[in-house]
């Protein structure tokens, strides 16, 4: 089988005629085609494989078969077909699974990787559009490195749909994971106060000061990589691991900690630092990593449940919940700490 894409997880491959009857179990899905005019008749399916078997030979790309790798399952599709947006033609990635695979990071991850296909081939920018209530894709779009532009009107399945939302990337942008430099505690200081003055995301209650900053990075270097993500030339986050227990056991365990600036979350950059960072620590022989993340039954306006789901997505798995452990903002707040073996 000649697969076009694969990734840790998934493989993708041109879909065929003999995909039908898989393909209808996402298109032909009242749950899953709920952001649809309607769900697809067979005919419809066959007609939606006919015309990516078309662009296959048009563009050389279209909308692919996603198979898990674990289980060699038919699981939906994703890819890219050209797609107008009132008077612009832009190469869009669109993906559908079956919902018994969703909440698993497949889509993010294929989307991502069609993202990858795309620039390797000279595309400039992509897109993905969808319903402004359908917040599952929006979050892949985001977390595949989109911002969102507008709003606008489409005619789908002849239907005409006035909350569609556009979403873009450029793939021009520069974005690469370095090591830290001591000169980078003042812009990586600026986007750690906001975690510390704004959110229970930080336990600390006090910004440190730019030279107890600069001694923490000290400190962290001697031993364990600490990393950053550039954009065009301006830091958006960084990474680094420590010490989980000075005692010898534990050496081949450490612990994990991220920060993504605000206003570049859900964009990929914290996935790259991970990456990075996960790669140089199995260089060391690194075998356990633990992230600790405040948490809170119900959203408040200091703590999301973001930090917890990203790092499922990353692999990880929860280990230990610790009930009403930090006390910040007059409110108690939980811990809970994830582990994941490289």
């Amino acid at each position: 089988m000649n697969y076009i894409i694969e990734t840790e997880r998934l493989k993708l491959r041109e879909l065929t005629l003999d995909d039908t009857d898989k393909l209808a179990l996402v298109l032909s899905d009242p749950q899953s085609m709920r952001f649809y005019p309607h769900p697809f008749s067979r005919e419809e399916v066959e007609h939606w494989i006919k015309w990516n078997i078309d662009n296959y030979k048009k563009y050389g790309f279209g909308l692919w078969a996603v198979i898990e790798k674990e289980s060699d399952e038919f699981i939906g599709d994703c890819g890219i077909t050209m797609q107008q947006v009132e008077n612009d033609l832009f190469h869009e990635i669109g993906y559908h699974l079956r919902k018994e695979y969703r909440g698993k990071g497949y889509a993010t991850e294929a989307a991502r990787a069609c993202s990858d296909y795309a620039k390797n081939r000279g595309v400039k920018q992509i897109i993905s559009y969808m319903k402004s209530d359908n917040l599952p894709s929006r979050h892949v779009a985001e977390r595949n490195g989109m911002t969102f532009v507008k709003s606008f009107t489409k005619t789908v399945m002849g239907k005409v749909v006035e909350d569609e939302v556009l979403y873009m990337k450029d793939l021009n942008a520069n974005e690469k994971i370095r090591d830290v430099q001591i000169e980078d505690a003042e812009r990586l200081l600026e986007i750690y106060s906001h975690y510390v003055l704004n959110t229970a995301v930080s336990f600390e209650y006090d910004v440190p000061t730019l030279e107890e900053f600069k001694e923490r990075i000290r400190n962290t270097k001697k031993k364990y990589p600490y990393l950053v993500c550039e954009k065009d030339g301006k830091i958006i986050g960084y990474v680094y691991a420590s010490a989980y227990s000075s005692r010898e056991s534990y050496s081949w365990t450490v612990s994990t900690s991220i920060y993504v600036d605000k206003d570049y979350r859900r964009q990929g950059a914290g996935t790259l630092l991970y990456r990075e960072l996960e790669a140089r620590l199995k260089e060391m022989g690194i075998v356990n990593l633990l992230a600790g993340t405040a948490f809170i039954e119900k959203e408040d306006e200091y703590l999301t449940q973001d930090s917890p789901k990203f790092h499922l997505k990353q692999g990880y798995r929860e280990a230990a919940h610790m009930i009403g452990i930090g006390k910040k903002f007059d409110r108690w707040y939980d811990l809970k700490w994830f582990q994941k073996k490289i």
